[in-house]
């Protein structure tokens, strides 16, 4: 959604009559990033991106490894499947986890980006069973789902390794720094 403006008018047809009245129900400052190009409205702005979220594979296998997560919390090592888990995760690789052969920082984030922000907590909000549309058939968000969606965020950024970059490149480029 955020790369719209780009390739919008040689990709999209605009949008109908009837989609055109949906997505005029959206804020203008929305509409002016994620749906509208040159005053034409190409696509209903439900979501600004995806997320994937990627684990080393032989660190979750690694014996010392699982040991020392599972004296610590008393509960296997293995991919996480809930947020609370991912941090808690995260938090173990961050700041207990640490030998002379390995530093680890057990997640990275990109904030120096409305867009990728807004993505983060979209994911944790839809993880909550959250929905932009409400039972009035407004945009709005679920006051418990989301506040649900902050805590694990602003937890997340509280151990995370925090990259104020403009997009997701610098956070990939240092990622493949650490695994090579």
């Amino acid at each position: 959604m955020a790369s719209l403006p780009w390739f919008a008018e040689n990709a999209f047809k605009p949008l109908n009559d009837h989609l055109k009245e949906l997505v005029f129900n959206y804020p203008q400052l929305i509409l002016d990033h994620f749906s509208i190009v040159k005053g034409t409205p190409f696509a209903v702005p439900l979501d600004p991106s995806i997320q994937m979220l990627f684990y080393r594979k032989d660190i979750f296998q690694d014996s010392m490894v699982k040991r020392m997560f599972y004296e610590k919390h008393k509960q296997e090592l293995k991919p996480p499947v809930i947020f609370e888990e991912y941090n808690r995760i995260a938090q173990f690789f961050s700041e207990d986890f640490s030998t002379a052969n390995m530093e680890l920082q057990g997640t990275c984030v990109t904030t120096g980006n409305t867009e990728i922000i807004a993505s983060e907590f979209l994911l944790r909000y839809y993880a909550e069973s959250g929905s932009l549309f409400q039972s009035n058939n407004k945009i709005g968000l679920d006051k418990d789902k989301a506040l649900k969606a902050f805590k694990t965020y602003f937890d997340s950024l509280n151990q995370a390794l925090n990259l104020s970059a403009n997009w997701w490149d610098a956070l990939l480029n240092l990622s493949k720094e650490m695994w090579l």
